[in-house]
């Protein structure tokens, strides 16, 4: 096998590991360890050494920042000519954890994902499918808190009640978003590492940092304004926001590649 072959080879084992700690930054453990079964049995398979995979990502071109707009027809969500509050905060958690930020323009409920196609990638596949959860459950939940509203009072009062179990839902999933992340930096972290001779290696928050610090750097570059007028997300039912918190601290982030219910 040549040279060439197994430098190839090396640096398909080190984007293998590479998506693996992205899946565990986000808490998705059933990505990442199949990442990380592939990665290794590749590794087993063709004898490739850990120098010759450190090796193969030296000389790698960057992966470049790009803007990508989400399809939302492609992942079965319907299009608005309006914002929306709570699926524009998501996008941000989502972003976020997956090393990306979002654009957002007025007279839209379409995001803009920033960062590397990969990191685009996963961030769509999740924010879309928590998106269809949120509303799936949300429409659920007030069926259900309608017919016991009737059963128990005899009354029927849910204003506001689904945004309200929206705006819980996006909160608990960003705090969810944000620890997983904070745990994944954490562990990287306090896992014994080689130093290279005269060197150190970065940290996992070092790197970070530094992905999400060409992000914005990019999006300077775009010369887009940074903000627009706040929207909705007010909450008006105690009911409804304890409702979307607890459906928030269970739903599923992983499913297709990892990502889906």
């Amino acid at each position: 096998m040549g040279d060439t072959k197994r430098q190839r080879l090396a640096a398909t084992v080190a984007k293998l590991r590479a998506h693996a700690a992205s899946a565990e930054a986000i808490g998705s453990e059933e990505e990442a360890a199949t990442f990380a079964e592939h990665a290794a049995a590749m590794t087993i398979e063709h004898a490739l050494s850990d120098a010759e995979i450190a090796a193969s990502t030296q000389d790698a071109e960057v992966e470049p920042i790009i803007k990508v707009r989400v399809d939302l027809s492609a992942h079965g969500i319907r299009e608005a000519n309006k914002r929306c509050a709570w699926t524009q905060r998501l996008a941000r958690s989502v972003a976020r954890a997956n090393l990306c930020r979002t654009l957002v323009r007025s007279g839209t409920n379409t995001p803009w994902f920033v960062g590397t196609a990969s990191d685009i990638e996963t961030s769509t596949l999740v924010w879309a499918h928590l998106v269809r959860t949120g509303e799936r459950l949300s429409r659920r939940a007030y069926r259900d808190h309608r017919a016991s509203e009737l059963e128990t009072a005899g009354w029927v009062d849910t204003r506001d009640y689904r945004s309200s179990w929206l705006n819980g839902y996006c909160a608990r999933l960003g705090a969810r978003l944000a620890t997983a992340q904070d745990d994944a930096i954490a562990r990287a972290d306090a896992a014994p590492r080689r130093t290279p001779a005269g060197g150190s290696t970065p940290t996992a928050l070092m790197v970070v940092s530094g992905a999400l610090e060409r992000v914005e750097q990019h999006i300077e570059g775009l010369g887009l304004p940074r903000s627009l007028p706040g929207i909705g997300g007010h909450t008006y039912s105690k009911a409804g926001y304890r409702d979307g918190q607890k459906a928030g601290a269970s739903v599923g982030m992983t499913g297709r590649r990892g990502i889906g219910a």
